[in-house]
């Protein structure tokens, strides 16, 4: 059925737009773009029921060199993506290792011009999207403030793409990670090396943290660079030990509270005679002994 469908839609081509299945690994996306959980569910469900209706549109890179065409893997690209990135996407989740594909030979400012055709009107652009796209801008020569103007952007903002995307780390881009932060997280994330950046999102995962605490990471990673020991290991032990830190301060902060709230004598009074608040306080491994101490001796 899939492969029906396809010769039937390819019978509406030109004569020089002709369909070929090319590898799902041989392309390299020109600009990852989230997706609409819903919508992408649909239209994966559509293609592992009915087949491709709609061949995607890749460019031949491979006379690019070889560092513009590497993949996570080692490995080179040897297209790149125009437009379909949902289809590409559902292919390769479904296990297919080879998609249909349309190979046209087109400028790099009629990539941009379809890639924005086809995905501006259905969704906000993402920093990363805009970013990728001012970088290309500005690879194939076009001044900052022609970008300013095209993409509604600041120079400062456009400046601060170009920087965070020239410093981080080329597995982080490949696997879209650096995407998943916000713009200041990314650009926190950029101010050490491509090996740090990978060591502070691996930990970061394996540790479930928000990213919103990465500011923390990246600052201990520093440290444990500065001292030539930094590794996924050390970072998780020094996190460790900050989180140690940290719960010992809101501890103390807690009877703090209580203390300036009840006043000391109704404090200890509380602590000695109510076992379900000592209780409470233990489990959350809150120290209270240093203000019983202190309650002690301003009595005597």
């Amino acid at each position: 059925m899939k492969n029906n469908k396809m010769k039937h839609d390819s019978a509406h081509l030109s004569d020089n737009m002709q369909v070929m299945d090319i590898g799902t690994d041989d392309i390299k996306f020109f600009v990852r773009r989230s997706r609409a959980p819903g919508a992408y569910s649909r239209l994966k469900e559509s293609i592992k029921e009915l087949g491709l209706k709609q061949p995607i549109h890749v460019k031949d890179i491979s006379q690019w060199s070889p560092s513009d065409r590497r993949r996570s893997d080692g490995g080179l690209f040897k297209y790149e993506l125009i437009c379909g990135q949902g289809r590409l996407q559902a292919f390769r989740e479904l296990g297919w290792t080879r998609v249909p594909a349309i190979i046209v030979d087109v400028p790099e400012e009629e990539i941009v011009g379809r890639f924005l055709a086809e995905n501006v009107m259905r969704k906000k652009l993402s920093w990363f999207e805009k970013a990728n796209l001012v970088k290309r801008d500005v690879e194939s020569g076009m001044d900052i403030e022609s970008i300013r103007q095209k993409y509604f952007v600041t120079t400062g903002q456009a400046y601060k793409y170009l920087r965070i995307l020239r410093h981080a780390s080329d597995t982080l881009l490949g696997t879209a990670e650096i995407e998943k932060l916000s713009m200041n997280q990314a650009e926190e994330l950029t101010s050490v090396d491509a090996n740090a950046q990978e060591i502070v999102v691996e930990v970061m995962k394996e540790e479930r943290l928000d990213p919103g605490q990465i500011k923390s990471l990246v600052k201990a990673a520093k440290g444990l660079q500065k001292k030539g020991v930094l590794s996924k290991s050390a970072l998780t032990t020094s996190l460790h030990q900050i989180q140690a830190a940290l719960k010992e301060v809101r501890g103390k902060l807690k009877v703090i509270r209580l203390h300036w709230t009840l006043g000391p004598y109704n404090l200890r009074r509380l602590l000695n005679e109510n076992q379900r608040l000592t209780k409470g306080l233990d489990a959350q491994g809150v120290d209270y002994s240093d203000f019983m101490d202190t309650i002690s001796e301003e009595e005597n």
